[in-house]
């Protein structure tokens, strides 16, 4: 197994889904143009580039094969052989992506893990598909991403402890399955509630609002979520290929990367902050006030309220009112006269 949910970086995946057309030579020119898009991105992210399979013979009725039904008319229009995957996910390894696919019944699980790809993905209509989870649950050797959309918390804790049990290696993605969704359907808050109760895994965002939603991922990075799902089409106005509702093009997913990437700059992390510290501390020194004897002061007196004041600006060696505290105990072991400041070298400090 790769460990791939074990990194350190967040995960970008880049899902083609449908949107390849049925067509080989357009998958490939996806994989081509969105290689090139992620570059100035990869020292900061993973990228994973997300594929879909589906035993059309089985997955969908006899009787129903020919009907004008949405999504029958879109799998059987948009269908590559087992090859031309094969062809499309090596591809996409050559260019230094991990290889990811969702199965959406137990043959193509078997095709997924057998094809070797890096990471298995559980669609949400699929998150309490049993017999297909139980399927996914028989091997070891396949790290998991489960999306939850439309999913209550008691059929999410059902889940996670199942795959608990089946000791699996997997992550979360709180999606919101409507295509595309608006902001007031978002409610990344409930990202919050996913680290707060399965704080033991990595949870993400897989989205489908508006192409030019820039801001959403930033967002659910500072709710918590590190795995990121985007889907990414490609125009070919000859051949009649459009983005759907919910699909960005190579120029918005740089914009959306562009947004992500700066939302990571700013949240930081808590340990990069005591390198902050000392610099804030270096700055804030103009503005505190030195101590400055209001007598004068014989060698053995305690330095105390009665015989010092506070006042700017303070030397780099003067003792500050925040030495003063019940903490420290200073006494004067050079005779400082009226108004002098008192310098750390003129003091002994007892803490």
């Amino acid at each position: 197994m790769n460990n791939y949910l074990q990194s350190t970086k967040e995960l970008i995946v880049l899902e083609v889904a449908n949107n390849h057309q049925g067509d080989f030579e357009h998958g490939k020119k996806i994989i081509d143009v969105y290689s090139e898009i992620i570059k100035e991105y990869k020292n900061i992210f993973d990228f994973a580039i997300k594929f879909q399979y589906r035993n059309l013979d089985t997955f969908i009725h006899p009787d129903y094969k020919k009907s004008d039904l949405k999504f029958v008319k879109r799998f059987l229009s948009t269908e590559l052989s087992e090859e031309q995957f094969l062809n499309l996910k090596q591809h996409a390894e050559k260019l230094g992506f991990i290889s990811m696919c969702t199965p959406f019944d137990e043959d193509s699980v078997e095709k997924v893990v057998n094809h070797g790809y890096g990471i298995l993905k559980i669609a949400s209509a699929s998150l309490d598909d049993w017999p297909l989870v139980e399927k996914i649950s028989t091997f070891k050797n396949i790290e998991v991403i489960a999306s939850v959309g439309g999913s209550s918390m008691e059929k999410i804790k059902r889940f996670y402890s199942f795959m608990r049990n089946h000791d699996i290696e997997f992550a979360l993605n709180y999606c919101v399955s409507l295509y595309p969704s608006n902001q007031e359907q978002l409610n990344l808050s409930f990202i919050h509630r996913l680290t707060d109760q399965f704080n033991d895994i990595r949870i993400g965002f897989s989205t489908h609002e508006n192409p030019n939603a820039y801001e959403t991922a930033g967002y659910a990075l500072h709710t918590g979520a590190s795995i990121f799902e985007k889907h990414i089409a490609l125009e070919d106005e000859e051949k009649g290929y459009f983005q759907n509702d919910y699909s960005v093009y190579p120029e918005e997913l740089k914009k959306w990367l562009e947004r992500l990437k700066e939302a990571k700059i700013v949240y930081g992390n808590p340990k990069a902050r005591e390198k902050i510290v000392p610099l804030e501390l270096e700055a804030l020194r103009g503005l505190k006030r030195g101590v400055f004897a209001s007598l004068d002061l014989e060698v053995g007196t305690e330095v105390e309220i009665d015989n010092s004041y506070y006042a700017i600006p303070a030397d780099e060696n003067q003792l500050i009112a925040n030495d003063l505290s019940k903490f420290n105990q200073i006494h004067i072991n050079k005779i400082t006269p009226k108004d002098s400041s008192i310098t750390y070298e003129n003091i002994e400090l007892l803490n």
